[in-house]
């Protein structure tokens, strides 16, 4: 398991770009793929976070089926709002026993545009109350998707999700007429 820190300090958005990484050190697609979850963090407070409009729309371009176990957004900066997008249908997070740790501040909205799969238990923590998270690529799977913090976490897609969605803490909603949850 590796640890990858975003900075998005690199001449584009991808994280196939060493200098958007702590170390100069891009997630390699092998090592995404290959069962074993990886630990992402997306922190505006991060030392060399570059503060620019790019740096807070990170595209996993990757490849399909990126392991993780640990996904933290945190978008302290009063700069803007943060997307998390994938520009290939098939580059799926897959959260296998995932923690994901989602916290925003100065009304900065927080997207995750990537399409989500959800294998085993998982935990989506919106932090703060006044936080609202859009869900807005499909989420597929059959694993469990536990819902906590105080804030709201609103998915948007018709989703192929099939397992267990719970409510633990917070709000979640769903937005489209069909399969939302």
């Amino acid at each position: 398991m590796a640890a990858f820190v975003w900075t998005g300090a690199g001449a584009d958005v991808n994280w196939s770009t060493p200098a958007n990484w702590v170390g100069g050190v891009a997630p390699p697609a092998a090592e995404l793929s290959n069962g074993v979850a990886d630990q992402f963090t997306f922190d505006t407070a991060t030392a060399g976070f570059s503060g620019s409009a790019t740096s807070f729309t990170p595209n996993n371009d990757v490849g399909p089926a990126t392991n993780v176990n640990a996904l933290t957004i945190n978008d302290a900066s009063a700069a803007g709002n943060f997307t998390l997008s994938s520009s290939v249908a098939a580059n799926v997070i897959t959260l296998n026993v995932a923690t994901v740790t989602i916290a925003a501040s100065d009304g900065n909205a927080v997207t995750i545009s990537a399409p989500i799969g959800v294998t085993g238990l998982n935990s989506y923590t919106v932090t703060n109350a006044a936080d609202t998270v859009s869900q807005t690529g499909i989420v597929s799977g059959a694993g469990t998707l536990d819902k906590l913090g105080s804030g709201r976490l609103t998915l948007n897609q018709a989703n192929t999700f099939t397992g267990t969605m719970r409510a633990t803490a917070g709000f979640l909603r769903g937005t489209s007429s069909v399969g939302a949850f």
